[in-house]
């Protein structure tokens, strides 16, 4: 989400100085981005159910990763492709987040939860305007946008390895082991009681 708000603090600087359009051609820019965000809503379920959250989000930073570094060309057909893929990765991650939510937390905590995931989940947008309008000021878009797809390439391969769920398995400690079960000749005899003894004790004494 943070490389998303990215993406949009750059959108009238890859109109105006990658394609050299008035800025009005910025909202068909966000046509061809809302019509991607349609078809990746109406995909997420099935591509869920198939591939998973792990996959499902590997695919939406491989998504962002190519929007972003097409964007960064001068034409209008890369910038309007990446502009598309952009837009279908960024509701496979909000839906593959939410249906996470739903499904792993229990009932007395989704409040809560929810409250945290949505701040994690939208805050770095906020913050990633006002870094990108910043960034604009030393250094080329086309830089933020190659970096940009650069980091979402990372994420896409940490997500095929697990993302922070296998890190935290890894780092997890081994449940502790009992002893051994013990084998037929090591099992222990049943206790004596008063009536298995009285004949055993008759037996030595006849013996």
């Amino acid at each position: 989400m943070l490389l998303i708000g990215i993406n949009g603090a750059l959108a009238y600087a890859v109109v105006d100085d990658g394609l050299h359009r008035p800025p009005e051609f910025n909202g068909v820019l966000g046509t061809v981005q809302g019509v991607g965000s349609l078809l990746g809503g109406l995909a997420a379920g099935a591509l869920l159910r198939r591939l998973g959250d792990r996959r499902v989000t590997a695919l939406a930073a491989a998504l962002l990763a190519a929007g972003l570094a097409m964007r960064a060309a001068p034409g209008l057909v890369p910038v309007a492709a990446g502009t598309l893929a952009v837009g279908v990765g960024a509701p496979l991650v909000l839906i593959t987040v939410w249906t996470a939510v739903q499904r792993e937390t229990p009932n007395a905590l989704v409040g809560r939860v929810s409250a945290t995931v949505n701040t994690l989940t939208f805050g770095p947008g906020t913050l990633a305007v006002l870094a990108g309008a910043g960034l604009l000021e030393l250094v080329d878009y086309r830089v933020i946008q190659l970096t940009g797809a650069a980091g979402a390439v990372l994420l896409a391969g940490w997500a095929l390895r697990g993302g922070p769920r296998a890190a935290s398995e890894g780092l997890r400690p081994a449940a502790p082991q009992g002893p051994p079960a013990a084998g037929p000749e090591e099992t222990a005899p049943p206790p004596a009681t008063p009536q298995t003894a009285a004949p055993a004790a008759g037996r030595a004494e006849r013996g």
